[in-house]
């Protein structure tokens, strides 16, 4: 249980491994989340629509859903790692780089929102 609240709650990273397992891991995890919210959507929400504008309605509700609970879990992410740690005054070329520390849970807010402005395209051209 240690090493995933570390994998997923500690900033820090210490070696190639871990931010590699952070970089497919976190986006993942909220990729899954999306695709268990949808499911449930689809089963019930019941719309007077088609069937197409319901599913594609159930992904933009599961896209926001998602976004709220990475908006969670970025508020005890800086909680328990304080706000010392983000120093955003200079940039190396190291692991201890915040920009590099938050690749991961950027591109976990990035998927979701993407996929909502995509779904809600498709939306309008079915209407």
């Amino acid at each position: 249980m240690t090493k995933i609240y570390s994998l997923l709650f500690d900033l820090l990273i210490q070696n190639k491994v871990i931010f590699l397992s952070k970089l497919i891991l976190i986006p993942s995890i909220v990729i899954l989340l999306i695709w268990i919210v949808n499911l449930a959507l689809v089963r019930l929400i019941k719309m007077n629509l088609t069937f197409k504008i319901d599913v594609k309605y159930s992904w933009l509700i599961s896209c926001t859903v998602a976004t709220i609970f990475m908006n969670l879990f970025f508020y005890f992410l800086i909680e328990l790692n304080g706000v010392i740690l983000f120093d955003w005054s200079y940039f190396t070329w190291s692991f201890n780089n915040i920009y590099v520390m938050l690749l991961p849970y950027t591109l976990a807010y990035i998927m979701p929102i993407i996929l909502f402005f995509v779904t809600e395209n498709q939306i309008k051209k079915l209407i």
